[in-house]
């Protein structure tokens, strides 16, 4: 018990003396003079310098590069299985609705003919399409991780640097070639509209210098153009292919569908039957002779009597400037 109240006695010293400080310091501020103002500015704080500054940032690069390399290949390996289970479905679903001409198939589609065994189909490649745009959407922003490290690009070593260089050119092309896979699900699904919104965007992506390269994607966006009504850049679109072609290859399959199309949109659209009449019969003769009266071409020959018929009923000639199959091969 004694040992109790000195202990105790003791604690209560030490807050005594405690509390006299706090009271003496406040005290003490309370008498003191303020302090004089010191109008003089403090001297500017010189930025830190390191000499290991060039590989510290060298070191940063190679992370950040190595997080986008880890990032990269878990998409990659994202996108062989959903290519596997989307062209598994898409052949289940053509089976089943026995569809052997998918160009026929998705022009069906697009007027609205959904037969019931084709419904399947359709609703497979919307599901796929749907998909592709779910990995794009991972690839775009894997796409905006590369401009900042872009900036710092010149920081990294001469092997980080081609890495960099590498990888930014896969993530983009990989990201270009899903949103096109997309597009194309939209497309045979005969999805126009939606398949345009896509293949416009993309088309305006492309220098206007490497535009004539992508034959596919411009045929492709030109058709979807001619669907859903703008026949006119439809048309400027493929007489551009047309034109950017050989004079050989104006003759041959290379330019068959081209052709076609150009044909297509000059009888329906324009009424120019007389250049129409002029691809059909290039078409016509693109066939071996002992093919050209068979049923294989019956089509085009058929297309040709059309032509002729309409031609008689409506004389004139093709409007002034405009380039038939004939000049166009001398150009």
């Amino acid at each position: 018990m004694r040992r109790f109240r000195v202990r105790f006695a003791a604690c209560l010293a030490f807050a005594s003396v405690v509390a006299l400080g706090w009271m003496t310091e406040g005290l003490a501020e309370e008498s003191a003079p303020p302090p004089a103002k010191n109008t003089a500015r403090p001297a500017a704080k010189a930025p830190p310098s390191s000499a290991n500054a060039p590989e510290e940032a060298a070191a940063r690069f190679s992370k950040q590069l190595a997080a986008l390399q880890e990032q990269w290949t878990a998409l990659s390996a994202e996108e062989s299985p959903t290519l596997i289970r989307s062209l598994a479905a898409v052949k289940t679903a053509m089976d089943n609705g026995k569809i052997e001409d998918v160009k026929k198939t998705r022009d069906d589609l697009g007027k609205g003919k959904i037969k019931g065994e084709w419904r399947e189909y359709k609703q497979v490649l919307m599901a796929a399409g749907q998909q592709w745009e779910v990995l794009a959407q991972k690839l775009s922003r894997a796409a905006n991780q590369v401009k900042p490290l872009e900036k710092d690009r010149d920081k990294g070593s001469a092997d980080a640097q081609a890495m960099f260089d590498t990888l930014s050119k896969r993530i983009a092309d990989k990201h270009r070639a899903v949103v096109e896979r997309s597009a194309d699900c939209y497309y045979d699904a005969g999805e126009s509209k939606k398949a345009l919104a896509i293949y416009a965007a993309l088309y305006q992506e492309i220098p206007e210098d490497k535009r004539a390269a992508e034959k596919l994607l411009t045929a492709k966006l030109a058709d979807v153009l001619d669907k859903t009504g703008d026949f006119k850049t439809a048309l400027r679109l493929y007489d551009g292919l047309y034109k950017a072609a050989s004079a050989q290859e104006r003759k041959t399959w290379a330019t068959f569908d081209i052709r076609n199309r150009l044909a297509g949109i000059y009888f329906d659209k324009l009424n120019d039957y007389k250049t129409a009449l002029e691809f059909y019969k290039g078409m016509l003769e693109t066939y071996e002779p002992d093919r050209r009266e068979t049923n294989d071409t019956k089509w085009i020959r058929d297309k040709i009597t059309a032509c002729e018929d309409k031609a008689k009923t409506t004389p004139g000639t093709a409007p002034a400037g405009k380039a038939t199959p004939a000049k166009r091969a001398g150009s």
